[in-house]
């Protein structure tokens, strides 16, 4: 049941995350129509891709602290074990009704996806570094303004030429290599610095760092299919942004600029796929997005570039959805969805010796405020309902429960087990209903072996017998 719990809860978290990327995905299109210029700047859309993969990477902290309820803290005396209730039970611990081969086999689907898709990714990368191996070192590009060879010196840039046909590209996770196929030197004097000038600017912007990164989480969340869509817009956006930055700096050179465009995209198609690099003429790029590309590089004025208050609304949007992802909590253990108020029993079999409410002299004719189970030393005691261990020792609460955990639920409850004679929990560690937590002893004040069950809520110890379905049975 635990490993089965446990896959349904991933599973749930997955959809959970794809949905939490449509709903940002459906908030970046909606401001790219409120505000067209915001659309139109790559990182836009690169704050938006690592917003929507920020939960599946780090998962918001659940609501888990040292609190302990002062109820708990105060003196307190175990009773003794008269037989006032004598029949067994015969509960079972409650399971969750799961589908368990589909569950696997879905699971084991997912998991081989990103097997499938890392392999892809890593083979890409490794042919790219083979490509790089071949080409031929340049240490001047003659070609090159003297601003150009400034930013080759001040960026460490390796520059290369290959023999294929390739689009010019840069690329390196942590120094960039430019990469110039021979037809580029046959190209005039200023269409070379143009298609220069681009990759230089992918340099610039830490382009070739983002892309390799990104695909990297694509080929990772590959059963995410906004992912990818959020990784293509930037990638989209990023290329118009290096091409409007080269456009600015030399307007009169538009045609000229378009025509290398081209001349790339024609010897590039030949080629096999150029997945990690900045590429001047992806090969993947579609129709439609080429000829955006070519109508914006042949537009009056380029883009204009993207001043501190593009940069202000840029902050102010990324900070409102992360506080409200961290406040909706897009990633729920599911196990608490389902931990309503049934609760699995902690021992199955037992007997009751005291219930909840019994007034014994052990404790100075005070009503017990818990419920009983006698059992033989070293029974196991399972997790009557999923949480996070608050408390896992002999020193967090009075000394009369001996060894004792406690376990906050989704709901604000507690369940105490004590008298324990061992515990295999920690604090922090999150546990679902039915997990093995304990065994049964005599530590703390008690005069025989049993699991002495308490439910708290608030400030409050409650009678845990219907939450456990015990009241048909006394």
């Amino acid at each position: 049941m635990h490993f089965e719990t446990i896959t349904y809860a991933l599973l749930l978290q997955l959809l959970m995350f794809v949905g939490w990327s449509a709903l940002l995905l459906a908030i970046a299109l909606l401001m790219n129509k409120l505000r067209p210029a915001l659309g139109q700047w790559s990182r836009w859309w690169q704050a938006i891709f690592v917003l929507a993969i920020a939960p599946f990477i780090v998962q918001p902290s659940r609501e888990v602290n040292a609190f302990i309820p002062d109820v708990l803290k105060s003196p307190w005396q175990v009773d003794n074990l008269q037989p006032l209730l004598a029949h067994k039970l015969s509960h079972d611990i409650i399971e969750y009704e799961f589908t368990p081969l589909i569950l696997f086999a879905v699971m084991a689907g997912v998991l081989i996806g990103t097997v499938v898709h890392l392999c892809r990714f890593f083979r890409a990368l490794n042919q790219l570094r083979k490509l790089v191996n071949q080409c031929t070192p340049i240490d001047v590009l003659r070609s090159a303004t003297a601003a150009q060879q400034a930013t080759i010196s001040r960026h460490s840039i390796k520059v290369v030429k290959s023999e294929q046909s390739i689009s010019p590209f840069v690329c390196g996770l942590f120094s960039h290599t430019l990469v110039l196929p021979n037809y580029v030197f046959e190209m005039e004097g200023s269409a070379q610095r143009l298609l220069i000038e681009h990759e230089l600017n992918h340099c610039k912007r830490w382009d070739p760092k983002s892309v390799i990164v990104m695909r990297f989480i694509s080929a990772l969340c590959w059963f995410n299919p906004f992912i990818a869509l959020l990784e293509q817009r930037f990638l989209l956006q990023m290329e118009i942004n290096c091409d409007a930055d080269v456009l600015r700096q030399d307007p009169k050179n538009k045609l000229q600029y378009a025509q290398a465009l081209i001349a790339s995209l024609k010897q590039s198609r030949r080629q096999s796929d150029q997945l990690i690099s900045s590429n001047f003429a992806d090969p993947h790029t579609n129709k439609q997005q080429f000829e955006t590309r070519l109508r914006l590089t042949m537009a009056a004025t380029p883009s204009k570039s993207f001043n501190t208050w593009h940069l202000l609304l840029l902050s102010l949007t990324v900070f409102m959805v992360l506080v409200s992802s961290v406040g909706a909590k897009p990633f729920i253990i599911v196990s608490d969805l389902w931990s309503v108020q049934q609760g699995a029993l902690p021992i199955t079999n037992a007997r009751i010796s005291s219930g909840f409410g019994h007034v014994s002299s052990f404790r100075g004719n005070k009503a017990h405020k818990a419920i009983d189970f006698a059992a033989p030393l070293g029974t196991k005691v399972t997790a009557s309902l999923a949480g996070i261990v608050v408390s896992a020792d002999t020193t967090s609460l009075n000394k009369n429960y001996g060894k004792v955990v406690l376990i906050k639920h989704h709901n604000g409850q507690h369940t105490l087990y004590a008298h324990l004679d061992s515990f295999n929990v920690s604090v922090d560690e999150y546990i679902t209903a039915g997990q093995k937590i304990g065994t049964v002893g005599v530590t703390g004040r008690t005069t025989g072996p049993h699991l002495h069950f308490e439910l708290i809520e608030g400030e409050q110890r409650i009678d845990p017998s219907e939450m456990l379905a015990l009241v048909n049975n006394l």
